[in-house]
C-alpha cells in the first residue's frame, strides 16, 4: 500500500488492525444510537394508543446491538493490536481483520433494519455477526496458544470471554427462532456479563496499575480485584439463568444480594484507595475511576433489588443494568479507545476537547437513564428520551472525530 495517501482515504483503514475494527465499531455505535434516539422520539411524540411497534421486541432489538454490536468490534481492534504485543507474537494480517470485522458490521446493520422487517432477516443478521465473532476469537485463541510468555492470564480471560460471547450470540439466535423472549433475555445477560464485562474487567486489571499493585494491602493485593470482578460476573450469569428457569428463591436472592452487596462495598473501598494513591488530576485516571464508581453503584443497586424481593420491594433491575453498561462499560470504553487510538495513531494523548466534554455528558446520560427507572411511570418516557439524547451528544462527535482519524495517515508520518 502506498504511503503517499493524504487526507481521508478508505485504504488507510487497512494500515493497522485497530483502524478498521474501531472504524466499524464507531460507525455502528453512531447508527445504533441515532436509531434508538429516533424511535424514542417517535414514541414520545405519538398520541396515546398509537405507538409504532417494531417487528421485534424493542428491548431485544435495542439490547442485542448494544451488547453484541459495537463492543465486540472495539474488542477486535484492542486484542489484535495490544494482545500480540502483550504475548510477543505476530498479529493478524489486514485481510484477516477484514474477515472478522466486515461480517459483524454487515450483520448488525441488517439487524437494525430487520427490527422493522421481521424475524428471518433478523436471524440472518445474527448469523453474519456470529460468523465474524467466531472468526475473531478463533484467531485470537491461536495467537494466545502460540505465545510463550509467562503471563498470559489476561489474554486467556479474553479467550474464555470470547467463547462465552460466541455461545451467547448463538443462543440468542436460537431463542429468536423459538420466539422465546425470556430465553433471549437470559442469553443477553450471559453475553453482557460473561463476555463484555469479563473483557472489560481483564483489560482494566492489566492496564490500570492501581487495580493490580501493592497499593491494595493485605488480602486485596494483586489478583484479588480481578477475582472479585470475575466472581461477580459469574453470580450475575447464574442469577439470569435462575430467573429463566423460575427457580428464584428467598435463599437465592439472599445469597446473590449479599454477594453483590459485598462486591459493591469492596469496589467502593478500592475506589477510595485508588483516589488516594493515584492522581485523579490525570483525566484518563479520573474517567476510569468514575467508571469503577458506577460499577460499585450498579452492584449495590442489584443487591438492594434482590434483597428487596424478599420483602416485596424492588429497585428496578434496569437501573443497575444501565449503571453498569453506560456508567462503567461506556466510560471505560471511551477512555481506552481514546488511549489506543492516540498511542497507535501518532497523536498526543491529552483527553481534551470532545472526549472530555463527552465524558461529562455520558455521566449525565447515565444519571438520566438510572433515574428514569426510579421516577413515576408518567415521567419515565421523558427520562428515557433525555438519556438517549445525552448519550448521542456525548458519543457522536467523538465517534465522528475518530472516523476521520482512522481514514487518515498518521500525523507523525510513521507507518501504521
Amino acid at each position: 500500500m502506498s504511503e503517499a495517501v493524504s487526507g481521508w482515504h478508505w485504504r488507510c483503514l487497512w494500515r493497522a488492525p485497530h483502524r478498521l475494527a474501531f472504524a466499524a465499531a464507531t460507525l455502528l455505535l453512531m447508527l445504533a444510537s441515532l436509531w434508538w434516539l429516533a424511535l424514542l422520539g417517535i414514541w414520545a411524540a405519538a398520541p396515546a394508543g398509537s405507538v409504532h411497534h417494531l417487528a421485534l421486541a424493542p428491548a431485544l432489538a435495542h439490547g442485542a446491538v448494544m451488547v453484541f454490536g459495537f463492543f465486540p468490534l472495539f474488542f477486535a481492534g484492542f486484542i489484535f493490536t495490544v494482545g500480540p504485543k502483550w504475548l510477543r507474537v505476530p498479529g493478524p494480517a489486514p485481510t484477516e481483520t477484514a474477515l472478522v470485522v466486515l461480517p459483524q458490521l454487515a450483520g448488525w446493520l441488517l439487524w437494525l433494519a430487520a427490527s422493522h422487517l421481521g424475524r428471518w432477516p433478523a436471524c440472518a443478521g445474527l448469523g453474519l455477526a456470529l460468523a465474524g465473532l467466531l472468526l475473531q476469537y478463533r484467531r485470537f485463541a491461536w495467537i494466545w496458544l502460540a505465545s510463550r510468555e509467562s503471563d498470559r492470564i489476561h489474554a486467556g480471560c479474553f479467550v474464555v470471554a470470547g467463547l462465552v460471547g460466541v455461545i451467547s450470540l448463538a443462543g440468542l439466535c436460537w431463542a429468536l427462532l423459538q420466539h422465546d423472549l425470556a430465553l433471549a433475555r437470559a442469553w443477553l445477560q450471559t453475553g453482557l456479563w460473561g463476555f463484555v464485562f469479563v473483557t472489560f474487567a481483564a483489560a482494566a486489571h492489566r492496564m490500570v496499575p492501581v487495580l493490580s499493585s501493592d497499593h491494595l494491602p493485605g488480602r486485596w493485593q494483586s489478583w484479588s480485584v480481578l477475582c472479585l470482578l470475575l466472581g461477580s460476573a459469574a453470580i450475575k450469569v447464574a442469577l439470569a439463568w435462575a430467573d429463566w428457569v423460575s427457580v428464584s428463591s428467598a435463599a437465592g436472592d439472599l445469597f446473590g444480594g449479599a454477594a453483590l452487596l459485598l462486591a459493591g462495598v469492596g469496589l467502593l473501598w478500592v475506589a477510595r484507595v485508588w483516589a488516594r494513591v493515584q492522581s485523579l488530576g490525570l483525566r484518563m485516571m479520573a474517567m476510569l475511576h468514575a467508571g469503577f464508581v458506577w460499577l460499585a453503584l450498579a452492584f449495590l443497586l442489584d443487591a438492594f433489588s434482590l434483597l428487596g424481593r424478599m420483602v416485596s420491594w424492588q429497585v428496578l433491575p434496569l437501573a443497575a443494568l444501565h449503571a453498569c453498561a453506560m456508567g462503567f462499560m461506556a466510560t471505560v470504553m471511551l477512555a481506552m479507545v481514546e488511549r489506543v487510538s492516540c498511542a497507535y495513531g501518532g497523536r498526543k494523548l491529552t483527553f481534551e476537547g470532545w472526549v472530555w466534554i463527552g465524558f461529562w455528558l455520558l455521566q449525565a446520560a447515565t444519571l438520566a437513564r438510572v433515574g428514569a427507572e426510579l421516577v413515576p411511570t408518567p415521567l419515565r418516557s421523558d427520562g428515557l428520551l433525555l438519556a438517549a439524547l445525552l448519550w448521542a451528544l456525548a458519543l457522536l462527535p467523538w465517534c465522528w472525530r475518530l472516523l476521520r482519524w482512522y481514514g487518515s495517515p498518521r500525523p507523525d508520518g510513521r507507518p501504521g
